[in-house]
């Protein structure tokens, strides 16, 4: 578990923790993001990269001449550098029980109210997201949007789809989760059981067939959207009202998407 960001006297009410689905791999992306979007973070949001203790031979490597055993120890570096790494156990996944691991984890180590009595403060932020690692965040944005529904429960916040059957979901390249329904996710049977299927579909569902979602709100397309030189029906131009862009699988497109977003900040 990360250092730097746990202590005890860093426990205050905060707006927003993010946290970026990345794996062993993709070390060169990490450094990355701390170099561009991260150094822009407000001191009420907090990030953390997401990553399964054992890493997974299938997942592409960015250096197939670095063995699986030096990227952990590559991790474990950052981890003692940075403190930004959030480890959950078992094998690197996306849509085998990730997404359960991650948000358990997370109000089991910010949260209260558990049937175990395991935790008994009160939760340390707002808000909680999950992101991937292809999207460019403007932290700043989305921080102060949210500081003005802090209050608000068990909302679910993203770019909206429709899927198959008419039920809708929050896309899974950013959702945002206020902590009640963080803290539901760990206690109920229905996350706990059902952990394997498309992630972001999954979580939805879990939410809806237990009726603990009161608010949906979801972001416009020129808020959450595609990079674009993406090429795909969500890519649109970055502009002052872009806080979420994806698709931004090169880095050059991450930087120019980065860069952009810089521009459009300033001339506001």
């Amino acid at each position: 578990m990360p250092n730097h960001q746990y202590e005890e006297s860093r426990r205050e009410n905060k707006t927003l923790l993010v946290g970026i689905f990345t794996t062993h791999q993709r070390f060169n992306r990490r450094a990355l993001i701390r170099s561009t979007y991260l150094s822009r973070k407000p001191s009420d949001v907090d990030v953390y990269f997401v990553i399964c203790e054992t890493p997974n031979p299938k997942n592409d490597n960015e250096n197939e001449k670095i063995s699986l055993s030096v990227l952990k120890r590559l991790v474990e570096y950052e981890q003692s550098t940075f403190g930004d790494i959030l480890i959950l156990d078992g094998l690197e996944n996306m849509n085998e029980g990730k997404t359960f691991s991650y948000f358990n984890q997370v109000a089991r180590t910010f949260g209260k109210n558990f049937k175990d009595e395991f935790v008994i403060r009160k939760p340390a932020y707002h808000f909680v997201m999950k992101a991937d690692d292809d999207v460019v965040l403007n932290l700043n944005l989305l921080a102060g949007q949210l500081r003005k529904m802090k209050d608000m429960q068990g909302a679910i916040l993203g770019r909206e789809v429709i899927g198959f059957g008419g039920r809708k979901f929050m896309a899974g390249m950013g959702y945002l989760l206020s902590f009640d329904l963080v803290l539901h996710i760990s206690n109920s049977s229905t996350s706990s059981e059902y952990r394997i299927g498309q992630e972001d579909g999954l979580l939805s569902s879990w939410l809806l067939y237990d009726a603990a979602i009161q608010k949906w709100v979801t972001a416009s397309a020129n808020a959450f959207h595609d990079s674009p030189k993406s090429g795909g029906g969500w890519s649109t131009q970055v502009s002052s009202r872009s806080i979420l862009v994806h698709q931004c699988k090169r880095d050059d497109w991450f930087v120019e998407v980065w860069l952009e977003m810089l521009t459009s900040s300033s001339s506001k």
